[in-house]
C-alpha cells in the first residue's frame, strides 16, 4: 500500500497555518475545528515551517538589538542584555531612562523568587525602577539597601516612601541602612558602623542573590549625584586617582578597582568584594555618554544582566577605542 495515504495532504497543512498566522487562532481552537488532535496541529505548524509554506519575517530594527545584545553578552560575558529602543525622534532623556527602569522592574519581577534576597542601590534611575514594580505581581523575598540613602543636592530620594513602595512589591523582610551613603569624617563613620541596623543589614549582604543599581558618570564627563555632597577637595582626590565611575557609592577607577582615597574608608555601603560575590548583578543605565563608565563596570565582573538603551549600546560596542585623558 502507498505510504503517501498515510501523510497529510498540503491542503490541511496550509488550511492550520492559515488559521494561526493569519487568523490568530489558537492550536486548541484549530484542532476543534478540524478535528484533529492538539498534536497533529503541533506538528501541521512545524511541517509548514520546514516545507517553506509559512516565512517568518522578523523586524529589522529589533533584530539588529538581538544581535547588538548577543555581542555585548559575548564580549562581556554577560548573562543578559536587554536593549531599549531609543528611538521616537530622539526621545527625551528622562523619558528613556524611564523606559529603561521599567525593563528592569520587568525583569526583576519576572526572576525574583520568594527565597531570593534582593539588594537594591539608590538613584535616580532606580527610584524610577521602583515606581514601574507591579503590586499585583507581588513576590515576597527578602529586601536589603546596599548604601545609605542619597539624600544629595537636587537628588532628594524620600527613602520612607520608597520602603513603602518596595514594600507593596516585595512584602517580606526590608531591611535599611539608617547612616548617609557617606559620613563626613572617620568618626562619624565609627559611630555609624556600631548602628545595629546598619549590622544587620551588613550580614544580610552575603546572602544577596539579585541585586539592582544604577552607575554614576565621572569621565568623560561628570554626571553623578554623589558629586553635590561632595568636597572640591575629595573630587580632585578622586580624579587624580582616576575615576570613572560610581557604583553603590563605591568609587571605581579606569581599571575597575575601588579608587584609593579616604571616602575609602567613609562610605556606608556594600564592600566591593562582597558586591562581586552576588549570583545576578543587575544595572540599569541610560544614554550614550555612559558607556565608558560601563564598559569599565563589565570589564571588572562588576554586572551580571545589563539593561540599557540602543545608543547606549552602540556606543558600548565602540568602547575598545576609548582613551582615558584626565
Amino acid at each position: 500500500m502507498n505510504g503517501e495515504i498515510y501523510t497529510p495532504s498540503h491542503w490541511i497543512v496550509v488550511k492550520v497555518a492559515s488559521l494561526y498566522y493569519l487568523e490568530h487562532k489558537s492550536q486548541k481552537e484549530i484542532a476543534d475545528m478540524l478535528s484533529l488532535s492538539k498534536t497533529t496541529v503541533s506538528r501541521l505548524l512545524k511541517q509548514a515551517e520546514q516545507e517553506r509554506l509559512v516565512y517568518t519575517v522578523f523586524n529589522e530594527t529589533y533584530a539588529k538589538l538581538l544581535a547588538m545584545s548577543n555581542t555585548i553578552c559575548q564580549k562581556y560575558g554577560l548573562k543578559d542584555t536587554q536593549i531599549v529602543l531609543a528611538d521616537e525622534k530622539f526621545i527625551e532623556y528622562e523619558e528613556l531612562k524611564k523606559k529603561v527602569a521599567l525593563e528592569g522592574a520587568r525583569y526583576i519581577q519576572r526572576i525574583i523568587g520568594n527565597d531570593d534576597v534582593l539588594g537594591v542601590s539608590w538613584g535616580r534611575t532606580v527610584n524610577y525602577f521602583i515606581n514601574y514594580l507591579n503590586p499585583c505581581l507581588k513576590k515576597n523575598p527578602t529586601f536589603v539597601s546596599l548604601h545609605g540613602p542619597a539624600v544629595f543636592g537636587e537628588v532628594r530620594i524620600d527613602l520612607d516612601e520608597t520602603l513603602r513602595r518596595l514594600n507593596m512589591a516585595f512584602g517580606k523582610k526590608l531591611y535599611a541602612i539608617p547612616s548617609y551613603g557617606i559620613m563626613p569624617n572617620k568618626k562619624s563613620m565609627q559611630i555609624a558602623v556600631n548602628d545595629r541596623q546598619l549590622q544587620t543589614a551588613r550580614q544580610l549582604f552575603d546572602h544577596i542573590t539579585i541585586s539592582i543599581t544604577g552607575v554614576g558618570v565621572w569621565y568623560p564627563v561628570q554626571d553623578s549625584p554623589i558629586a553635590t555632597a561632595l568636597t572640591p577637595k575629595a573630587i580632585n582626590e578622586l580624579k587624580k586617582a582616576q575615576i570613572c565611575a560610581d557604583l553603590c557609592f563605591r568609587f571605581i577607577d579606569i581599571n575597575g578597582n575601588e579608587c584609593d582615597t579616604p571616602l575609602k574608608d567613609q562610605t556606608v555601603s556594600i564592600p566591593i568584594k562582597d558586591y562581586k560575590k552576588i549570583p545576578t548583578k543587575v544595572i540599569v543605565a541610560s544614554g550614550a555618554y555612559k558607556a565608558h563608565a560601563i564598559h569599565i563596570i563589565l570589564k571588572a565582573g562588576l554586572c551580571d544582566v545589563l539593561i540599557i538603551d540602543s545608543k547606549l549600546a552602540e556606543e558600548l560596542l565602540q568602547s575598545e577605542n576609548y582613551n582615558y585623558l584626565i
